[in-house]
């Protein structure tokens, strides 16, 4: 290093994969605006240093935005769409283009061919791509996703090591001021618009929700009536259970949430009836199916 000359200390190597279609139909279907490649990449140097960064998408459809990615050191990667139906693309219909396969394929080669990348960012809310956040957590590789609120799938978001939404980076958008309200009348709000959403009410859609209605929702900033803080947010709701705001059901490994009075059976996405006493007749007549 030269004298007087201090080196910026920039972290492990960092590749961006940008699944754009899904980002830009999101953020406008969301907020009436334009997804800001801007603040996108700012976050992603949080991470280190960013040595890859592609967005893929049919560019013709989208030629105004190659400008801006590759103002933000974006690499567009053009995917075509095809057509059905007529010879002439105006009257065919249009087959979803192969965007995510070119994403994963990209991602993987990456994976193999480039071991001093330590961080993978996905933006995208497509769960699709868990297997592809499987397979790169499992080479001990740090998966981030960016994704926008109401357009991200719940088991992508529990699928990585950490999630974004897209709202906390950007400044122009602003949560309207509201009185603070109880924590687990929050909880009960994010019950009601999982099912409006008609996802099921699992501790990891309860909690992506709970982050989104509050923008910053950490349970380990929450204490029991003993004045413990939770470690998991298991507890959480389970003191909510406990302050009767909501009831929780759990079946083998998956834990459901449902109002009080509800019949958890009845609304249960993945419970079985429970199991009623059977007659000596019943069991005999199994133990004769089993025989033969």
């Amino acid at each position: 290093m030269r004298e007087g000359v201090v080196e910026k200390e920039q972290g492990p190597d960092v590749a961006v994969f940008i699944d754009f279609e899904n980002i830009y139909i999101s953020t406008r279907e969301k907020y009436g605006t334009n997804p800001n490649f801007e603040y996108i990449m700012e976050h992603c140097s949080e991470y280190g240093r960013v040595v890859i960064s592609r967005a893929y998408a049919d560019w013709y459809q989208f030629s105004r935005i190659t400008n801006a990615l590759y103002a933000n050191g974006i690499e567009p990667r053009y995917v075509p769409t095809y057509y059905y139906g007529h010879d002439d693309e105006q009257n065919g219909g249009a087959i979803k283009n192969s965007a995510d396969i070119h994403l994963v394929i990209d991602a993987m080669h990456t994976l193999y061919s480039n071991p001093n990348i330590q961080t993978y960012i996905l933006i995208t809310g497509d769960r699709d791509f868990i297997p592809l956040v499987n397979s790169i957590r499992q080479r001990g590789k740090h998966v981030a996703v960016i994704g926008v609120a109401e357009s991200t799938s719940s088991h992508l978001a529990q699928s990585a090591d950490e999630f974004i939404f897209y709202h906390q980076l950007a400044d122009d958008i602003v949560p309207p001021d509201e009185e603070p309200k109880d924590i687990y009348d929050v909880l009960v709000e994010a019950l009601l618009l999982a099912r409006e959403r008609k996802n099921a009410c699992t501790l990891a859609t309860l909690k992506l929700l709970m982050k989104e209605l509050l923008g910053d929702f950490d349970e380990k900033d929450y204490a029991d009536a003993q004045g413990r803080n939770f470690t998991r947010f298991k507890d959480f709701v389970r003191e909510a259970e406990r302050q009767g705001k909501v009831q929780m059901l759990t079946t083998g490994t998956v834990t459901e949430m449902f109002l009080p009075g509800e019949d958890p059976y009845e609304l249960s996405s993945f419970a079985l009836p429970p199991l009623e006493k059977s007659s000596s007749d019943d069991r005999r007549r199994v133990k004769r199916r089993r025989r033969s």
